[in-house]
Parts: structure tokens; C-alpha cells; sequence
């Protein structure tokens, strides 16, 4: 083949979203390049009418059969990336305190902590790795197209790895990309980019100390995905945004985010919110938007008691995708929904979620709810062991957001914030470019730029 093909892996909705609705996929376009897009929606007819176009070709990615050798290395590549999140999990478990095991938390602590820091021990396991596990699903894919590189979107994803395998096992070059911000301290990537993007100052951080990365082969783009949070397109008019969801434009809008299977509490503390807005107690009349986590199935029903109080309205925009796994809503409606839901809105409350950077992006007004509701729990079920990870206590030792341990505390949050939007400003600022870099609008121009001259031969580039 005369031209040059660059393989492009999309393995989530969320993936979609954040690629190919952005200026990634029209900077790529406009290179020269042809992409094959790998996909488990290659055949999805949504995600054909949303993305296809001259010179873009589909091609599947699918889940690989781990064998227990998989496992075992996957375990040799969590622990040598150990940090704090590693001491969450083996001490309290992730979803239920049953899952803890105090005998692998004292024998990692001990083996491996003294480990993490030694770069050649995450190289030797990625050479073991390579000579133990070999991809046999896509040299079919690779001898038909021929690709000049491989760009991983999530290199984490173990079906990014099956790829990024036999892209090293042809000696073709790969540029990845962490999917998230809590990605790069969750395990030692089996699969080493030549060259990886990253969104901000901590990511570089955490790829040159839980990767072994050198800091001239990792290159700061900012988050693609917000760049229509820049984008005075979108815009829709406060009051004509707040009637169409039917709130009252007069009303303060409190947005309640859900982080989902972990949040237990989601229920007690509306109810909390609520009695604020009713007594008065938050000195200016306000009313609650719900948004549940529409990742974790069914999240939308433990709000269900409150779908008929005039004071509340929960979010129903979301639209599903079939092909993805996440099922992310990656519509240009979705999108445009969220832009001026974050924009219009006087107040965020979640917990430890990626909105919290979301929201700071627009200067907005943060509450991290650190306790579990009515509940008392221990602090391996509760809520606020999630605070304790690598990447989120960062978060909380910025300041940005308002942590509140108590019903009382809640309520003098939003009540202070309401009053006074501006409080905690400067700590919204620090979080936004050491988490998020450069918010411009550009990050996806960026990106795109970046993995275009990765696969041009043009490397390194200059973004």
C-alpha cells in the first residue's frame, strides 16, 4: 500500500467522545493519514452514521480471553505501580469490605513498596510480559493495512494491549494515551508507548514515576474533551437552557452528580439538600438537578422517590450507545447538554468524581461529600476512603473543593458558596492547570497534531 494508514483504537463510548468529537479526528484527517478505527462498534449502525467519513476505515476490537498467566502478570504490574491507591484496595476493598485481604496489604507493603521506584524492575516485567503472552487476534488486521504507527486512546484497556502487542511484535511504532486521570497510578502499563500523551502536569508526573517514562517522550496536550467547554457555539441562554429542563431561571441550580455503584449515600444526602431548600437555610432560593451515573446500570432508580418533588429534576438526556460496553452517550446533544448544565449552574456536589475538574474548568463551585448520608459505617465501606487514592487526595490537598463530613457541614457549604461563588477561586485555578493543563479550546488540535507527526516520522513534534 502507498499510503500510510494509522491504526486508531476506540475501545469505550467514553473513548468516542473524546477522539473522534473532537478536533483529534479532524486534525488526523486533514494529515494526509488514513485511519482504521479499531472498535467494538465498528458495525454499530449509531456510531457508522456518527463518524464515517472519507477516509476513515472500521475495522472490530474485541475483548481478549485472559488465560491465568494474563492474570498473573496483570498482578506483577498493579503491584510495582504501588502507591496509595494500592494500599485502598488491599486494606478496604473496593466495592465491599469483603474484598479486603490484610495478608497481600502487609506483603506488598513490604515487597513492593520499596520496589515502585526502580524503573528497570517495570522494564524486566514488560519484557517478560512480551515473551509470555503474545497477541494472535490482529496480525491479520496489521498485515492487510500495514499501519506506520499505532495510537492507542486508552493503554490501559486491556483490549488497547491486545493491539499495542502486536504492533511491538511487528516493530510498529505505538503513541498511547491514558484514558483518565486515575489511570497511570493503577498499574504499570504491560505495553510501553514510544511516545504517550498525557492531559496536564500530573499526568506527566505520574507517567514518568509509576511508568518509567522519560519526560522528552510524553508530550501535554490538555483534555480534548473539553475544549467545548470553550466552545461559545454551544451556548444556549441561561433561561432558555434552566426552562427546557424545567427549572426556574429565578432559582439557584444545584447540581447533585452521582459517582455511582460507590455511592450509597446519593439518596440521604438529596434528602439533606432538600430540607436545606426548604428551610431556607441556604439564604437564597435554590432547587436540585440530579445527575445519576449512567455508566453504572440503574443508577437513576435510587433517585426515584424524589422524580416528583417540585424541587427537584433529574436528569433524563442521556441517550445510551448499543456498541460500547460503557454505553456512553457520545452525541453532539450530550455534549452541548453538559457544556451548559456545568455553565449555568451555581453549585456541584459529587464526590470523587472527574466532575469536580469539570466543574472547576468553569470557575464553578465545589462540594466533595466525604461522609455516607444517615449512615455510619466504617471507614472501609465509607465513602471517604476514596479520598485516600493516589490521584484524589491530591484533589483534596488542592483545596478546591469544600470536603463535608456532616449534614451541618453540607449545609453550610452550599450555603457559603451560594452567597459567594468566588470562594475558593484560586484553588479551582491551581486544580485546573496542574489536572487539566491549558483549557483553550485546543487540546484536541493538540492531540491531533502530536500523534500526526508521531506518525509522519516528524517526532518529536512541537504541539
Amino acid at each position: 500500500m502507498n499510503e500510510r494508514v494509522l491504526f486508531v483504537t476506540v475501545s469505550r463510548g467514553g473513548t468516542a467522545r473524546n477522539i473522534l468529537k473532537t478536533d483529534v479526528l479532524r486534525v488526523l484527517r486533514a494529515s494526509g493519514l488514513r485511519l482504521v478505527v479499531l472498535t467494538p462498534a465498528w458495525n454499530d449502525p449509531r456510531f457508522l452514521a456518527e463518524f464515517s467519513a472519507p477516509g476513515v476505515t472500521f475495522a472490530p476490537l474485541s475483548e481478549p480471553r485472559w488465560s491465568w498467566l494474563d492474570g498473573l502478570l496483570v498482578g506483577l504490574h498493579k503491584a510495582l505501580v504501588y502507591n496509595a491507591s494500592t494500599e485502598m484496595r488491599d486494606r478496604y476493598g473496593i466495592y465491599d469490605p469483603k474484598e479486603a485481604n490484610t495478608a497481600r496489604y502487609w506483603a506488598k507493603r513490604i515487597v513492593f513498596r520499596p520496589l515502585r521506584t526502580i524503573g528497570w524492575l517495570k522494564e524486566a516485567a514488560r519484557a517478560l510480559d512480551a515473551a509470555l503472552v503474545r497477541d494472535r487476534t490482529y496480525g491479520d488486521l496489521f498485515a492487510r493495512y500495514d499501519p506506520v504507527a499505532v495510537f492507542c486512546t486508552s493503554i490501559m484497556e486491556d483490549m488497547d494491549v491486545s493491539v499495542a502487542k502486536q504492533a511491538r511484535q511487528r516493530g510498529v511504532p505505538i503513541i498511547g494515551m491514558p484514558k483518565s486521570w486515575d489511570n497511570l497510578s493503577k498499574m504499570s502499563v504491560r505495553v510501553k508507548p514510544d511516545r504517550m500523551a498525557v492531559w496536564a502536569p500530573y499526568s506527566r508526573e505520574e507517567a514518568r514515576t509509576f511508568q518509567n517514562m522519560r519526560d522528552a517522550d510524553v508530550v501535554e496536550t490538555g483534555i480534548p474533551q473539553f475544549d467545548a467547554y470553550r466552545d461559545e457555539r454551544l451556548v444556549v441562554p441561561r433561561a432558555e437552557f434552566l426552562r427546557g429542563l424545567g427549572l426556574d431561571p429565578a432559582k439557584k441550580v444545584i447540581v447533585y452528580a452521582s459517582e455511582g455503584k460507590i455511592a450509597k449515600h446519593d439518596p440521604d444526602i438529596v434528602d439533606m439538600l432538600l430540607k436545606g431548600i426548604r428551610s431556607g437555610g441556604f439564604g437564597a432560593p435554590a432547587q436540585l438537578f440530579i445527575r445519576p451515573h449512567f455508566i453504572y446500570k440503574g443508577d437513576a432508580q435510587k433517585f426515584s422517590r424524589f422524580a416528583s418533588d417540585p424541587d427537584v429534576r433529574i436528569d433524563a438526556t442521556y441517550a445510551p450507545s448499543a456498541g460500547f460496553r460503557d454505553q456512553w452517550d457520545y452525541s453532539d446533544a450530550q455534549i452541548r447538554h453538559m457544556a451548559n448544565l456545568l455553565r449555568h449552574c451555581d453549585l456541584l456536589i459529587t464526590s470523587n468524581s472527574t466532575l469536580t475538574l469539570d466543574a472547576a474548568a468553569f470557575d464553578k463551585p465545589v462540594i466533595n461529600v466525604a461522609f455516607d448520608g444517615y449512615a455510619r459505617k466504617p471507614f472501609g465501606d465509607s465513602i471517604a476512603k476514596w479520598y485516600t487514592t493516589e490521584y484524589y487526595r491530591r484533589v483534596v490537598a488542592s483545596g478546591a473543593p469544600w470536603m463535608v463530613r456532616s449534614e451541618q457541614g453540607l449545609h453550610e457549604a452550599v450555603a457559603a458558596f451560594l452567597a459567594d461563588p468566588s470562594l475558593r477561586a484560586r484553588e479551582r485555578a491551581s486544580l485546573v492547570r496542574f489536572f487539566c493543563g491549558t483549557v483553550d479550546g485546543k487540546s484536541g488540535e493538540r492531540l491531533g497534531r502530536a500523534v500526526a507527526a508521531f506518525a509522519l516520522g516528524r517526532y518529536p513534534a512541537s504541539v
